[in-house]
């Protein structure tokens, strides 16, 4: 049978030994790809930064305030070059000066993803930020990119102001607040101090006083901080108070600091709190309930008096003044005359016998189930 096959079949003999050939073929041709696929299919991916190190120099602007930090991006791309995608699970930064941006969190293999960075823009210096991304990469777990941020504005220039110009009570002979002006200036120049403008006529702000000469971050600069001391005069309003005091740069008058001053001015006599309630149950025997105030008062308190209004029908009894060292602050307590307690509001007056100086303290007595 094979022999008949054979003879009638001459060609399909012939071609035989082609078809096996090219079954071979097939085979090992699919086994490369398989194990091609395969092999990158189990390995793991990698994040590579196409740059390690960015250089970023601040934007230039007439005036320092128009500096935005939406003007300062600089943008690092990360390549996948393994066979499994990379998750980036969280990122961290060694200066909240720069804020990275992410896109997109998971990378394929074979793709890129990026990381977008707004820096607060300098002055003037250098400045290098390490951005740390931890990934679910065994190949690369943390990927560490820098950011070095150089300060193109030339100097001399000012830097910030700041101060804390809150005024409470009568601080006029005793409460100082400062201002805090810093420059950047040439080397070897004689100091130059900003220009401070004040809008309130009660507020005294002095001359200047140079606190730090020292070396810049830049050849031939140095850091120079100037202080001023701002107090209240004598002719201080009644009530409150606010304004502006403004720092100029003196090599850019576009360039001025807002420095915000407050100030609240004490009455000649203050009560705390400003009320009471008095609350007695029926049935409650021995001592009743107590109430404590606080006197503040400008000057010295051995005059003050404390009384209730309509003394024979108060059913108040005053304790004793305790008066601090200083004579400003003075305290008492008021408690309730045994067999007294009935309900009402009674006005409770502190003043001072030799001027018109009055506050009357409102205290309400709750007796028994009044509410």
């Amino acid at each position: 049978m094979n022999s008949r096959f054979s003879d009638s079949h001459p060609k399909a003999r012939r071609r035989l030994p082609l078809v096996l050939a090219g079954v071979g073929l097939l085979i090992m041709g699919g086994s490369a790809l398989a194990a091609r696929y395969l092999g990158r299919a189990a390995s793991p991916g990698k994040l590579v930064p196409q740059q390690e190190l960015l250089i970023w120099r601040s934007p230039v602007e007439k005036a320092f305030r128009l500096l935005k930090s939406d003007e300062a991006e600089a943008k690092f791309v990360l390549g996948n070059v393994g066979g499994t995608s990379v998750r980036i699970l969280k990122v961290e930064t060694s200066c909240g000066c720069a804020t990275p941006k992410i896109e997109p969190t998971t990378i394929a293999p074979g793709k890129n993803g990026t990381v977008e960075v707004q820096a607060a823009p300098l002055q003037s210096g250098e400045k290098m930020v390490s951005i740390t991304l931890h990934t679910d990469s065994s190949l690369s777990p943390t990927v560490v990119l820098s950011l070095r941020i150089i300060g193109s504005r030339l100097p001399p220039f000012m830097g910030q102001a700041k101060g804390e110009l809150s005024f409470l009570g009568d601080d006029s002979a005793t409460e100082v607040r400062k201002i805090f002006a810093d420059t950047v200036e040439l080397k070897g120049s004689p100091p130059t101090s900003p220009i401070v403008k004040n809008e309130l006529p009660f507020l005294e702000i002095s001359h200047p006083v140079l606190e730090a000469d020292e070396p810049y971050t830049t050849p031939d600069t140095v850091h120079r901080r100037y202080v001023y001391e701002a107090k209240l005069a004598s002719e201080v309003p009644s009530g409150s108070f606010s304004g502006d005091v403004f720092v100029i740069d003196p090599w850019d008058s576009n360039h001025v600091e807002l420095i915000r001053v407050h100030g609240e001015a004490l009455p000649p006599l203050r009560v705390f709190p400003s009320r009471a309630i008095l609350r007695v149950e029926k049935a409650q025997g021995g001592e009743g309930p107590v109430a404590k105030f606080m006197i503040l008062s400008k000057t010295p308190a051995l005059d003050l008096v404390v009384e209730s209004e309509g003394n024979e029908d108060s059913p108040f009894s005053v304790g004793r003044l305790m008066t601090t060292e200083e004579g400003r602050r003075t305290s008492f307590s008021v408690s309730l005359k045994p067999g007294l307690a009935r309900s009402g509001i009674f006005n409770l007056v502190v003043h001072r016998p030799s001027s018109k100086d009055r506050v009357i303290v409102p205290i309400a007595v709750r007796a028994g189930d009044d509410r």
